[in-house]
Order: C-alpha cells, then sequence, then structure tokens
C-alpha cells in the first residue's frame, strides 16, 4: 500500500483507537503519502502528518490534564478555547504548509449547512473547528463561515483523502455500531403459562395467536 491515503473518522474519545491503528501501521513500516480526517480523526490525523510516533502520541495523550482543558462555568462550550489553542501551539506547526505530509480535515459551515474541506492556512483554527463538537466546543469563526464539528456531515472523510491524490485508502471507522434490533422481538415480565412472543414457523403467524404453538 505504498503512497495510500489515511482516513481517521470521528468519534468522540473512541477516536484514541486509531493510536492503536498508527502503531500497527508504523510497525510495519506502512506510513501514508496523505492523511484526512473530522473532529478526533482530525486532530490524531494531524498529529501523524506532523511526524509523531506512535509512542510519542500515547504519551501525549496520557499527559493531557482534563482538569485544566475543562470550564465547569456557565459558558457556550465546556472547554476552555485558550487553553486548547495554547497546546495546539505546543505540539504542532501553526500552518497546513508546515506539516511534512500533506492533510485535509472536514468541518461543517453553520451558515451554509456545507461540508468544508482544510488543507492550507492555519492549522490550530482548522483543528478546532473540526473537533467543535456542539456543546462541548463554541463554533469557530473561519474567513466568511461559522466552522463546527466535521463528523456533523462527513464522519469518515475518503473523499478528502482522494482530492489530496491518494489511489489507495485506508479507512478508519470508530464510531459505535447501532444497537442490533430483532424483529418481533419484546421483553416482558415472564408469566407462568404464558407463550413467548415471536412468531410461528409452521404458519408465520404470532405465536399467541397461533393454534399450532
Amino acid at each position: 500500500m505504498k503512497g495510500y491515503g489515511l482516513v481517521l473518522g470521528g468519534g468522540g474519545a473512541r477516536g484514541l483507537a486509531h493510536l492503536g491503528v498508527w502503531e500497527v501501521l508504523e510497525a510495519h513500516d506502512l506510513r501514508p503519502a496523505v492523511v484526512a480526517g473530522t473532529s478526533m480523526g482530525g486532530l490524531v490525523g494531524a498529529f501523524i502528518a506532523a511526524g509523531y510516533r506512535a509512542d510519542e502520541l500515547e504519551r501525549l495523550a496520557r499527559s493531557v490534564s482534563w482538569r485544566r482543558l475543562l470550564d465547569l462555568r456557565p459558558t457556550p462550550g465546556l472547554i476552555r478555547q485558550t487553553t486548547l489553542s495554547a497546546w495546539l501551539a505546543q505540539h504542532l506547526p501553526e500552518t497546513f504548509e508546515e506539516l511534512p505530509t500533506p492533510l485535509a480535515i472536514t468541518a461543517t459551515d453553520l451558515l451554509s449547512g456545507r461540508a468544508v474541506y482544510l488543507t492550507r492556512g492555519n492549522l490550530h483554527d482548522a483543528l478546532r473547528a473540526t473537533t467543535a463538537y456542539p456543546g462541548a466546543l463554541e463554533p469557530v469563526p473561519y474567513e466568511d463561515m461559522l466552522l463546527s464539528d466535521g463528523g456533523i456531515l462527513n464522519q469518515l472523510p475518503v473523499d478528502a483523502a482522494l482530492f489530496l491524490g491518494a489511489r489507495q485508502v485506508l479507512a478508519v471507522n470508530v464510531t459505535a455500531p447501532d444497537p442490533l434490533e430483532l424483529e418481533g422481538r419484546r421483553t416482558l415480565p415472564w408469566r407462568r403459562g404464558a407463550r413467548p412472543w415471536g412468531r410461528c414457523a409452521p404458519c408465520a403467524g404470532p405465536w399467541r395467536s397461533c393454534r399450532r404453538s
């Protein structure tokens, strides 16, 4: 998969699973030619594009002080913007152009309702935008747009990697699967002599109305 594009989806705290994926890829010397991500995947992707090793990313993730990062005052967001901006400036270059690997991240323009692909300019503002989960971070003014979490419209931006020129893509989706629902099943308190809910195989009718059962 030489020259492939690595795509990392959103998923909040589950996005830290991307670190394990990167550890395996790095162990097999499979460094991507381009990286694309959204929300937490965009944040992790930025560090990969900046050249961070898997062990460095794990140490960095463990060192985050959530007590300093969270803002429990009655404000529009739960995360301190100034603290987040300072943290990004401490660990990442200021612009996309300074990254050794091309990076694309997605955001959602709340004014137009459209997905936005960010590939150049201020990297820190772009990362604050793609991770601006409603209720946790305030939307970020960016040029003539008001940007919020990229996962609102594009949870797994494979198209962004293709836009950067990738011909092969490895996409990592860490979103929780929908719960399995079995048709015709109900949970009720069990009563002695009660027949189970479901359908009768011989006549395909409900068990409770089927004389064969």
